[in-house]
C-alpha cells in the first residue's frame, strides 16, 4: 500500500480556504481576527491585512452588538456545537451588509463562516414595511402587537393601540395633487416618530391611517396624554416639499391588560378604528377611548356582516329603481338601480349600513356582479316592452380593480341581450384617485365596448375633474347640495350655471340629483339643466310600481308616495300637524 503525503490534506484545506466564495475566518477567543479568506475583500472591501488583529465586534452595527454578544458568548460552551446568527457588518465604504454567520469553537479559537444575505434582508424588510414612509406595515404591526400581547399575558403590564387618522387629507390630495399628498404622509410619519416614546412602534396601515403601539402606559390617562400630544403636534404645519400643510389628526384608543380576556391583534385594531371614527364624528382633532358601547356596536356590525354572507344565496337582496327625467319634455330617459336588503328579522336594512361591510369583507364582488346582472336583465325587459330606457349602476372600487372587469361587464350585457350604450356605470371620484392609471385603463376598456361612465356625487366634499383628465366621462351627476343651495341666492345659481357651462363645453351630460320640489325643477330648467332625479319625480321603487309615462311641468308623482301626499296637502292648505 503506497504511503500518502501527510502534507496533502493540509494543502487541500488551505486551498479550500483560499478559494471559498464564503467569508471564512478564525478568531481568537478575545474576539480578534487571526486568519481571513480572500472573499472578505471582494464582499466587504476590507483587505485581510486591514482586518487581521482587529476586534470582530468593532465591525458590527451598534444596534446589533448586544444581541451578537449574547449569542457569541455561547460559542464553545458545549464543545463543537455550531451557533448561527445574523447581524449587520461594516463595509469599507461605510455602508452596512447583512451577514448570516455559523460559528463554533474548539476552546482555543472561533471558526466562522459568513454569507452575505443583504438582498434577502432587503426583500424581507420591503415585505413588512410601507414603501412610502418606511414604517412597519399592517403585517409587521400585527406581528409586534401579537408579541406585545404575549408579554402582557406572561409578565403583566399593558399595551395600548392608538389609531391615528389624518383630518382633511383628502382635500390635500384633491386640491394639491398626489405628489404633495405623498409628501404629507411622509412628513406625518416623521412627526409621529418624533412625538411618541423611543420604544413605541409607529406603523402605517395605508392611506392616511397610522397606528402607534405603546407598551406599559400606566392607565388610560397616560394613553390619553400620548394621544393629546399627537393631536397637538398635528396642529402645526407639516412640510411637504416647498409647501406647508396643516391637516390635523383624530385618534382612537384601545388598551389591553393582563386581567382582560386576551384579544387578537386584529380585534384591537378594529376597536381602535371604531374609536377613531367616534372621534371624527365628535368634531375631529381629538381622541376617543374605545368603551363598552362601542364594543356592542362592533359586535352588531360583525353579526350583520355574518348575516350578509347569507343574503345573496337566500335571495334577500333586491333592486329598486329611481327615474331620471328630461326637463325638456318630461320623459323618463333612464333609471338608477339601487340595492336593498330585506332581512327576515331586521326588516329593510339601509344600504349605508351594509354596503360598507360588503366592501370591507369582499362580498361586494359577488353582490356587485348580481346587481349588474339583475339591472341589465330588467333594462332588457323594458326594451322588449317598448321602453327605450338605459339603466345606471353604482360600481365599487373593488369591482373596478379587477383586471377582467370590462370583459365581465361585456359578458353580462351579452347574456341579458342589452346594448352596451344602455348601461351607465356610476363611480365616485375617490375610486379613480386611488389607482388612476389602472382604473383609467379599465374605464377606457369599458368605453370601447360602448358602456357609458358617470361621475356620481360631484360637489360632495372637495371634488374636482382633475382625476378624470384624459379619462372617458359621459355623465356628471351634481350632488343634491347644489340643488338645495339654489334658493340660497345668486352665488349658488352662478356655481351651478358655471358647472353646466363647463360640462357642455366638455361634451358631458349633467344630471341634477335630489330634486324634491317643483321650484327646484323650474330653476334647473331655467339654468339649462336637461336631466334631473329626485323625490319630486319619484322615489326608488320596484319595477312594477315605477311611473314611466313621463311628467310635465304641472305633473305630480303618484299619490301613493308619502312625500308627495305631504306636499300635496301642504299646497292645498291642510295644517302640518294633520299631515
Amino acid at each position: 500500500m503506497p504511503e500518502t503525503d501527510p502534507t496533502a490534506h493540509v494543502g487541500a484545506v488551505v486551498n479550500l480556504f483560499e478559494r471559498s466564495p464564503d467569508l471564512l475566518a478564525t478568531t481568537e477567543l478575545d474576539g480578534r481576527f487571526s486568519e481571513l479568506s480572500p472573499a472578505w475583500e471582494a464582499t466587504l472591501g476590507w483587505t485581510r491585512g486591514e482586518m487581521t488583529g482587529k476586534l470582530f465586534m468593532d465591525f458590527v452595527h451598534p444596534d446589533d452588538r448586544e444581541r451578537t454578544a449574547q449569542v457569541t458568548s455561547n460559542i464553545g460552551v458545549d464543545g463543537y456545537e455550531i451557533v448561527d446568527f445574523e447581524n449587520r457588518f461594516l463595509h469599507r465604504d461605510g455602508s452596512w451588509r447583512w451577514l448570516l454567520w455559523s460559528a463554533r469553537s474548539d476552546g482555543k479559537s472561533w471558526y466562522t463562516t459568513a454569507t452575505d444575505v443583504t438582498e434577502r434582508k432587503r426583500l424581507e424588510l420591503r415585505a413588512i414595511h410601507d414603501p412610502l414612509t418606511g414604517l412597519p406595515n399592517r403585517a409587521l404591526l400585527i406581528d409586534r402587537l401579537g408579541h406585545a400581547l404575549d408579554r402582557v399575558a406572561r409578565t403583566g403590564g399593558s399595551v395600548s393601540v392608538l389609531f391615528v387618522d389624518l383630518d382633511r387629507f383628502k382635500a390635500v390630495n384633491d386640491t394639491r395633487g398626489h405628489e404633495t399628498g405623498d409628501a404629507v404622509l411622509v412628513a406625518a410619519a416623521r412627526r409621529l416618530e418624533a412625538t411618541v416614546r423611543a420604544g413605541d412602534t409607529v406603523g402605517r396601515l395605508g392611506g392616511d391611517e397610522f397606528v402607534v403601539l405603546a407598551e406599559d402606559l400606566p392607565g388610560d390617562s397616560r394613553a390619553h396624554a400620548l394621544a393629546a400630544r399627537i393631536v397637538e403636534a398635528f396642529t402645526l404645519p407639516l412640510t411637504a416639499g416647498e409647501e406647508e400643510v396643516v391637516v390635523g389628526a383624530s385618534i382612537g384608543i384601545v388598551a389591553a391588560g393582563p386581567s382582560d380576556e386576551r384579544p387578537t391583534p386584529e380585534r384591537l385594531l378594529r376597536e381602535a378604528d371604531t374609536a377613531m371614527y367616534r372621534a371624527k364624528a365628535a368634531g375631529r382633532g381629538r381622541a376617543e377611548l374605545f368603551d363598552d358601547l362601542m364594543r356592542e356596536e362592533v359586535a352588531e356590525r360583525l353579526e350583520l356582516a355574518r348575516e350578509l354572507r347569507k343574503a345573496l344565496p337566500r335571495k334577500e337582496l333586491r333592486l329598486v329603481y329611481q327615474p331620471v327625467v328630461s326637463l325638456t319634455d318630461g320623459q323618463v330617459v333612464a333609471c338608477e338601480a339601487l340595492l336593498r336588503w330585506d332581512h327576515p328579522e331586521r326588516g329593510v336594512v339601509p344600504p349605508a349600513a351594509f354596503v360598507p361591510l360588503a366592501e370591507q369583507n369582499g362580498l361586494i364582488l359577488p353582490i356587485g356582479e348580481w346587481v349588474l346582472e339583475e339591472a341589465c336583465r330588467q333594462a332588457a325587459e323594458w326594451r322588449r316592452a317598448g321602453r327605450d330606457l338605459s339603466v345606471s349602476v353604482n360600481i365599487s372600487p373593488a369591482q373596478l380593480a379587477q383586471p377582467d372587469f370590462a370583459e365581465g361587464v361585456d359578458a353580462i350585457l351579452r347574456r341579458a341581450g342589452l346594448p352596451a350604450q344602455c348601461l351607465c356605470l356610476e363611480l365616485v371620484e375617490s375610486t379613480v384617485a386611488r389607482q388612476p392609471e389602472r382604473i383609467g385603463k379599465t374605464l377606457r376598456d369599458l368605453r370601447s365596448h360602448g358602456v357609458r361612465i358617470a361621475l356620481d356625487d360631484f360637489g360632495k366634499g372637495a371634488t374636482s375633474l382633475a382625476h378624470f383628465r384624459g379619462m372617458p366621462l359621459d355623465v356628471l351627476k351634481l350632488d343634491r347640495t347644489f340643488v338645495s343651495g339654489l334658493r340660497e341666492g345668486d352665488v349658488s345659481r352662478a356655481i351651478v350655471a358655471a358647472l353646466l357651462s363647463l360640462a357642455k363645453g366638455l361634451g358631458i351630460t349633467v344630471v341634477a340629483e335630489g330634486v324634491e320640489r317643483e321650484d327646484q325643477a323650474a330653476e334647473l330648467r331655467e339654468l339649462g339643466c336637461g336631466l334631473v332625479q329626485g323625490f319630486w319625480f319619484g322615489r326608488p321603487t320596484e319595477p312594477e310600481n315605477l311611473e314611466l309615462d313621463g311628467f310635465n311641468a304641472r305633473a305630480r308623482p303618484g299619490l301613493g308616495d308619502p312625500f308627495v301626499i305631504r306636499e300635496f296637502m301642504r299646497q292645498i292648505g291642510i295644517p302640518a300637524r294633520i299631515q
